[in-house]
């Protein structure tokens, strides 16, 4: 694995270009002390567990699973290993799978280790911008095929917004935080995806959370990653952010129809 200059990682807001659209600036009460114990906010360190279990480092009860059966931990290493493939570097990108784990070059399980990974390597991550939401709302998606306590977590969720922290405030792409007059600044395009899987989940015509049990793919199988193939697309709009009243609504009517 190469190392250099630092890469973002989907916990933290430093990716340069986090910036072109508004920060939104939501008022939700009163400010916020500590963000561990804040339940309006999700993060790994949460004290709440149905929040820490939104959190992208947190482990999955079951690997996370790609369209070629490549299998991750956490959707934080998901995230990264997409990096590596749209640079190019798809030997490191597997490191980052359960199924390198006794490689000396593999990558630890916990979340934070997949970060770190990816922050101390040196990439060119030309056109990422265009496909990283796509990359996320893939992984969240496949964590929900083989985690049942992350979809009754995200569940448990209805009717309250999901507002991911990061302590980088207004200038947080996957986040955000509370101002000291109680105002959230930050993009919080974790939280939007999230919302919007929790929408497809509590609609009849939902995505199945039954385990796909894909063939496992062997370490060695090359740079066949589903995700190579979408990295090398042309660029996707970002998808539609809809309000916290329509996630709400759309709650309670899933909650109705099962």
């Amino acid at each position: 694995m190469r190392h250099g200059s630092a890469s973002s990682g989907a916990e933290s807001a430093t990716e340069r270009t986090a910036a072109r659209r508004p920060a939104r600036s939501i008022t939700v009460g009163s400010k916020t002390s500590n963000p561990r114990n804040d339940r309006r906010l999700f993060y790994s360190k949460s004290v709440d567990p149905d929040r820490a279990i939104l959190s992208n480092f947190a482990l999955c009860g079951k690997p996370i699973v790609d369209a070629d059966g490549r299998r991750y931990s956490t959707v934080e290493h998901f995230y990264q290993a997409a990096k590596f493939v749209h640079a190019g570097d798809n030997a490191s990108a597997i490191n980052f799978t359960v199924d390198a784990a006794e490689d000396e070059q593999a990558v630890g399980r916990a979340g934070a280790d997949a970060k770190l990974a990816a922050d101390s390597a040196y990439l060119v991550l030309d056109g990422w911008d265009g496909v990283r939401d796509e990359v996320m709302r893939r992984a969240v998606a496949a964590r929900a095929r083989s985690d049942a306590e992350f979809v009754r977590a995200l569940r448990a969720s209805c009717g309250s917004q999901l507002l991911h922290y990061e302590a980088t405030g207004a200038k947080s792409y996957w986040g955000g935080t509370f101002t000291a007059t109680g105002h959230y600044e930050g993009r919080n395009r974790l939280g939007d995806l999230l919302m919007e899987l929790r929408q497809q989940l509590v609609e009849p015509s939902g995505p199945s959370t039954t385990d796909p049990s894909p063939p496992r793919a062997s370490r060695h199988s090359g740079a066949s990653f589903e995700m190579s193939r979408l990295v090398v697309a042309a660029d996707r709009t970002a998808p539609t952010e809809l309000s916290s009243h329509h996630y709400q609504r759309g709650c309670r009517r899933g909650t109705s129809d099962n």
